[in-house]
């Protein structure tokens, strides 16, 4: 049984900063891919933890504690959805003890309900305000190429740089620290694995990668860390895949690839792997593979549009979209949405949509709330030090983020943790970097209120 004021998690509080939105279950599912019933258990270990009943409750503690992202859209319930009780509660309603007073001191008179809700509105209209007013400038075509307004105040943090410089590692997050896996060095392809504690603001070498390789990623199913293909020491792709449990700091083998492969797109959606593409030793393919990790096999599903490497995948919203890549000659400007539940259907599996601002590959992605982040790569003629972009599939916008304090190189590696980005290394040129920069994507506006005692 969970103890009140035990430390949330990461993952709990994403869920209770949506849950301050309004959000639903299956809402809050969407924005995380993740299932309703995951985020029942969740709520209720949510509500345990911070000594709560309901979701009303939840929220004014999010405020309370700075919890609550300003400015933040969600589809907005059915009409059965917001029908009488507050809905998807974990706990039963019964819980509540008659005459129990809310954490809140109210005015005689008023329900307490009532001006709890009234409160929340408020809050969430005044935080509304403060995040229009910080948005970064959208993007706008001009034949110069695209132009934007830096966000001010700047966002850029230096930190504890990499050992050494880096570029094509796999990174993750898992349990408050960042994972990085291989990559390309001065002394060559690298088994390396490690980790980052952004509270101390310390590296640490873990039990290194069997198979040493680059240009892969990294995708997490439950407490396991995958990682499929890459490119060896020999410079040929590999069908390996090697799974590293942070818990224990242990690594197993489990089924490989149908094919050699590097560079590909690499995301996690409901319990599954799925790899779009990547370079098989030749040329770049169109493969798209699904990967369960109950059964630990692979399966074959309905290929890209076209063949593709370096691309960027992101689950979202019951979709994965996958963004750029190389077609082998030139950077890709495409941004593709792939729905898996389709497949058995014999639905449309992909479908387009708006292109990117412009060509990009060999950049490294980063889903936080409800916008994706792209960060680093190359463009057409394999040109970098590339703008930072962030897109809100929810009005399918972009946006320009401001300039990094450094070039962000290609095949870097980009986690997103807490509120903030981090990126690791990357190449520019020649040159392999050694840069570890964050970048606060989400600001938390706690704003304090008085009532009079009754």
């Amino acid at each position: 049984m969970e103890l009140p004021n035990e430390p949330l998690s990461e993952r709990e509080v994403e869920i209770l900063r949506l849950v301050a939105t309004g959000a639903s279950n299956k809402e809050i599912a969407q924005a995380l891919s993740i299932s309703p019933n995951t985020v029942k258990v969740h709520l209720r270990n949510i509500f345990a933890k911070i000594g709560v009943v309901s979701r009303t409750e939840a929220t004014l503690y999010a405020i309370r504690n700075g919890i609550t992202p300003p400015g933040l859209s969600l589809p907005e319930a059915s009409p059965a959805e917001g029908e009488g009780v507050v809905p998807e509660s974990p706990l039963p309603v019964s819980t509540v003890s008659e005459g129990e007073a809310l954490p809140v001191p109210v005015r005689r008179g008023v329900h307490p309900w009532a001006l709890a809700v009234a409160l929340l509105l408020i809050l969430l209209a005044v935080g509304a305000l403060i995040w229009n007013a910080s948005r970064p400038t959208l993007l706008t075509p001009t034949p110069a190429g695209m132009q934007g307004t830096p966000i001010v105040p700047p966002r850029w943090t230096a930190l504890p740089a990499l050992p050494e410089g880096r570029a094509g590692m796999a990174a993750i997050a898992f349990n408050e620290r960042l994972y990085l896996f291989g990559g390309e060095t001065a002394t060559g392809i690298s088994n390396d694995t490690l980790a980052y504690d952004p509270a101390s603001q310390s590296w640490q070498a873990l039990s290194g990668k069997p198979t040493a390789v680059t240009q892969i990623g990294a995708a997490r199913l439950g407490e396991q860390i995958y990682l499929p293909g890459g490119m060896t020491s020999a410079r040929r792709p590999t069908t390996v895949l090697e799974v590293y449990s942070p818990l224990t700091d242990t690594w197993q083998t489990r089924s490989p690839l149908p094919q050699a492969l590097a560079g590909y797109a690499l995301t996690a959606f409901e319990g599954n792997l799925y790899l779009f593409g990547g370079w098989d030793g030749t040329s770049p393919s169109a493969a798209v593979y699904a990967y369960d990790p109950e059964s630990d096999r692979w399966e074959e599903r309905t290929p890209l549009p076209s063949p593709r490497a370096f691309a960027a995948a992101i689950a979202v919203e019951g979709r994965i979209l996958l963004f750029g890549g190389s077609d082998g000659s030139q950077a890709l400007d495409e941004v593709w949405a792939y729905y898996p539940a389709r497949e058995a259907s014999g639905g449309t599996v992909w479908e387009a949509l708006p292109a990117m601002p412009a060509p990009r590959a060999e950049m490294s992605a980063a889903g936080l709330i409800n916008s994706i982040y792209l960060l680093g790569g190359i463009s057409s003629g394999g040109a970098g030090n590339m703008p930072g972009w962030v897109f809100t599939p929810a009005d399918g916008l972009w946006q320009m983020l401001d300039s990094a304090p450094v070039p962000l190189g290609a095949q870097g590696a980009l986690v997103a943790h807490g509120n903030y980005l981090h990126f690791f290394g990357g190449r520019d040129g020649q040159t392999l970097q050694r840069e570890h920069l964050s970048y606060q994507a989400l600001y938390t506006v706690a704003i304090p209120f008085i009532l009079d005692s009754p």
